[in-house]
């Protein structure tokens, strides 16, 4: 014989024979019918009060209700509780709820994909910044003189760049020199060609970065596994399949010429 075992109108467990129990000093004792005020679970490890029954000790599992069931039902039951969901009586049937659903592999892919692409975005944004920050961290400059050698800085903040391009304005209308000052540094008299050796750095500072950036982008689409995009910095050697026509171009150039400047260069992970 089965039975289900129910409290407040849900199926909580199933048992196939009853096993008479009692709580003496709250330890589980086996017990006769005729003594027993509840029956045991069907892990052995509750005892559920039977509705009517003297009071006795405390029964923390509650009042339950036994209700003979087939053997099919029990086994269907049983396979529906262990899955976490619940069962209630509504109306004499024994309703499923709380069933977890069948997975949807469509909803978990595009789960899956926006999650991919949200952290894709949060790594291209972070590339995208670090660009900006070195592009405007600028360049410098190192003059050796009797006293030893002095390192300027010069930044390359919106304001820089427009100053560069207005006295480059200048040189090419016909001005032999411009005024210009490295950071924190007084204004100095630079002489045209001087000048332009300044400018011509500040432009591939600028132009190295945002190739390398669009490199760094074209990598990070191309990606699937967020632990690889994670592994990607502003500073990663770029695989040649992903090195733009203008990356490499400018990577080229930068190894033929001196202007006397320098700046972060991250082709092969130097500067």
């Amino acid at each position: 014989m089965y039975y289900k075992v129910k409290m407040d109108n849900e199926v909580i467990d199933v048992i196939s024979h009853i096993m008479f129990a009692r709580i003496i000093n709250k330890a589980i004792c086996t017990s006769d019918a005729e003594h027993a005020t509840g029956f045991l679970s069907s892990d052995y490890k509750k005892v559920y009060h039977i509705d009517g029954a003297p009071d006795g000790e405390y029964y923390p599992d509650g009042n339950a209700v036994l209700e003979e069931t087939t053997q099919e039902e029990a086994t269907l039951l049983k396979e529906v509780l262990a899955s976490g969901a619940a069962v209630e009586d509504q109306d004499g049937e024994d309703v499923v709820v709380d069933e977890e659903p069948e997975p949807d592999p469509v909803a978990e892919m595009e789960e899956a994909n926006a999650a991919l692409e949200s952290f894709r975005e949060w790594k291209l944004k972070q590339l995208s910044d670090a660009c900006r920050n070195t592009i405007e961290s600028g360049f410098t400059e190192i003059i050796h003189n009797a006293d030893g050698e002095k390192i300027y800085s010069y930044s390359l903040k919106e304001d820089d760049q427009i100053n560069i391009l207005m006295n480059m304005d200048m040189i090419m209308s016909g001005a032999e020199s411009v005024i210009y000052h490295a950071n924190s540094e007084p204004a100095r008299v630079y002489l045209a060609d001087d000048f332009k050796k300044l400018a011509m750095t500040a432009n591939y500072c600028r132009m190295y970065n945002t190739s390398y950036f669009n490199c760094l982008k074209m990598w990070v689409n191309d990606l699937t596994d967020k632990v690889e995009i994670g592994k990607i910095t502003y500073g990663s050697v770029v695989p040649d399949d992903y090195q733009t026509e203008a990356y490499v171009y400018i990577c080229d150039v930068l190894k033929k010429i001196d202007t006397g400047y320098s700046f972060c260069n991250h082709e092969a992970g130097a500067e």
